[in-house]
């Protein structure tokens, strides 16, 4: 969501209609919508394959992401970013999950920090060619979601299905938390 955070000052004149505050939920509601899609991941992959997952996350973040640029009423762009936040709730999870399940020990170590470092690098590429683009027009830092598209052809060539493990209902239930920590766990987040 902060990668188009550039093209911020263009959005607070283009929707300035609204309240400041308002209009920086553009940056803010896909990490809302992240939180809450990660919810039901284990679900997700419950019934989806890895592979899957992310190439519908890679797909919801390539149309969410630009659909930005598009917007002209702010009720419309906050649409689209959730749509972005349910996309990396959809990938980033997966993604982790994809690399414990491949890689062991010292191995899997360094893949997950290769997976940080060139996830923050991505996000660095990102801001910096939204900034870019926005100099032109805040619509155009949108763009920099397409940067997806040669991720989302890699997996697709690359990643193989696997079977999906059902889980029994019984199963689901005695791994799932007692309500009260569910209840404790919201009241933490909402403080």
């Amino acid at each position: 969501g902060a990668s188009i955070a550039p093209a911020l000052g263009g959005l607070k004149n283009f929707f300035s209609s609204y309240e400041p505050h308002t209009v920086q939920l553009i940056i803010t509601l896909p990490a809302l919508f992240i939180l809450l899609t990660t919810f039901f991941q284990g679900f997700l992959l419950g019934h989806w394959s890895k592979r899957k997952l992310l190439l519908t996350g890679i797909v919801l973040y390539i149309l969410g992401g630009t659909a930005g640029g598009f917007a002209s009423y702010l009720p419309e762009m906050l649409i689209y970013r959730a749509i972005l936040g349910i996309a990396v709730g959809l990938i980033m999870p997966a993604a982790l999950s994809l690399i414990s399940e491949s890689y062991q020990n010292e191995e899997r170590k360094k893949m997950m920090g290769l997976s940080s470092s060139v996830s923050n690098i991505g996000g660095l590429t990102r801001t910096l060619l939204a900034g870019f683009l926005a100099g032109f027009s805040w619509r155009y830092a949108f763009a920099v979601y397409l940067l997806a598209l040669p991720v989302w052809y890699l997996i697709f060539r690359n990643i193989q299905d696997k079977a999906v493990f059902t889980v029994s209902l019984e199963a689901q239930k005695k791994t799932l938390f007692p309500k009260k920590a569910y209840f404790f766990g919201i009241c933490a987040m909402v403080l």
